[in-house]
């Protein structure tokens, strides 16, 4: 019981703004140079796929915009105008709008992949407006698919981890606050697709069928498997934002099952009939969602590092080291 709460003890330094101390001072400074570099990836990768799925296939905010219920009052009421020539006439416009948000953010991940230092005064203006650009996306999605609670929730970590990143920029060494936002945006991815797997709101077939091709089970048992996987996502999000002593092993199932719900996309829906195998697509699909399994990873590297073996130190201060080069190179 006492190692117990000692371990509880360790894994909540993250949220007293620690991460390690004293000798381990010169590891914990290069980890901070990973971290922040790691996190600038999965942001460019987040914000460049998204920017081409909109780009290549469109944006629901071309649902959004033709939808009369929330529409209508603003086009008649406010501009005074009709609603039925507002529709007839706006397909050309909305057209050029959701393309500028495509490749707006596609802009945007090129700058947070490459922003190491000569531009970081650029990205911190850029991030929280892509954050915005890919919020307005994320809530006509929520409006036209009849306002599903869940989706809303899951994508907050694709919303949020350009904020995360200009946090961490702003304030490098707010350890406590880059931890416990980074533990609420994937709290509310688990929590969001738990909505969905756990039948709150109506499982989308895609989840059924990818179950199905991926796994020996007919309809009844895809849907008790994701009834499943639903429940265990929102007890893993409990715990990775509430339990620390157990902290850890949720963060390992995050990784593993962020990345295997990623994989899956590609590893069902690609296919030889398709031009490039469907890769241009499904392959977007998997990297949109890379911050699933990396977020999680980022959050691993703020606990403590007690008991570390002396080998794993000096390659991950190597790896610092190397880093911290390329960006004053850049």
């Amino acid at each position: 019981m006492k190692n117990r709460s000692k371990r509880g003890e360790a894994n909540s330094l993250l949220f007293q703004g620690k991460i390690c101390q004293g000798e381990e001072s010169s590891l914990n400074d290069q980890l901070r140079t990973i971290w922040t570099v790691v996190l600038q990836l999965v942001v460019g990768v987040t914000l460049l796929s998204r920017g081409y799925l909109i780009l290549r296939w469109g944006s629901h905010v071309r649902g959004l915009l033709w939808n009369e219920e929330s529409m209508s009052p603003i086009v008649e009421g406010l501009l005074g105008g009709d609603w039925q020539q507002y529709v007839a006439h706006s397909d050309q416009a909305i057209t050029v709008l959701t393309q500028g948000i495509g490749v707006g953010l596609m802009l945007a991940g090129l700058l947070a992949c490459f922003a190491f230092s000569r531009l970081r005064a650029l990205l911190l203006i850029v991030l929280p407006l892509a954050s915005v650009i890919m919020l307005i996306d994320t809530w006509s999605s929520y409006v036209d698919v009849h306002h599903q609670l869940g989706m809303l929730v899951e994508h907050a970590l694709q919303v949020g981890v350009p904020l995360l990143l200009w946090l961490n920029l702003v304030w490098p060494f707010k350890d406590r606050v880059a931890g416990w936002f980074a533990c609420f945006l994937v709290f509310c991815c688990f929590a969001g697709h738990g909505l969905y797997a756990a039948d709150f709101h109506p499982v989308p077939a895609h989840f059924i069928n990818m179950t199905m091709a991926i796994l020996p089970l007919d309809e009844d048992g895809a849907r008790s498997f994701l009834m499943l996987a639903g429940w265990l996502d929102f007890v893993v999000a409990c715990v990775v934002l509430w339990i620390p002593p157990l902290r850890k092993l949720g963060l390992y199932y995050m990784i593993f099952w962020g990345a295997v719900t990623a994989l899956a996309r590609p590893y069902v829906f690609c296919s030889a009939s398709l031009d490039w195998y469907g890769l241009d697509r499904w392959g977007a699909e998997l990297l949109v969602r890379s911050s699933h399994w990396a977020v999680p990873f980022l959050i691993l590297l703020l606990l403590p590092r007690k008991g570390m073996q002396d080998r794993l130190n000096l390659k991950l201060m190597k790896l610092g080291s190397v880093t911290q080069r390329i960006m004053s190179r850049s």
